[in-house]
C-alpha cells in the first residue's frame, strides 16, 4: 500500500493542472475566485488547464495549501 504524508504530497504539486484531474470541477470558478482573494492571482485559468503562479520562490505553505484545495476540496 502506498502511503504519502502531506508534506510529500504539497513538495509534489505540478504548476498545470488538466481540468479533468480537479475534483468538483462544477465549483472550480467558486474556489478560483475564493483562492485569488487568498492569494493575489494564483490561480490562472486557461483552456483545459489551471495553472499555478506562486509569488513566493519556494511558495509558502499558504500557497500550497490554496492550490491543493482548488485542485482537490475534497
Amino acid at each position: 500500500m502506498l502511503t504519502l504524508d502531506i508534506q510529500s504530497i504539497l513538495n509534489s504539486i505540478p504548476h498545470e493542472i488538466r481540468w479533468q484531474d480537479i475534483v468538483q470541477f462544477e465549483k472550480l470558478d467558486e474556489r478560483v475566485t475564493l483562492a485569488n482573494d487568498l492569494c493575489t492571482n494564483i490561480i490562472g485559468v486557461n483552456e483545459g488547464t489551471i495553472e499555478w503562479c506562486p509569488k513566493e520562490n519556494p511558495p509558502n505553505h499558504l500557497e500550497k495549501l490554496v492550490l491543493w484545495w482548488v485542485v482537490r476540496p475534497d
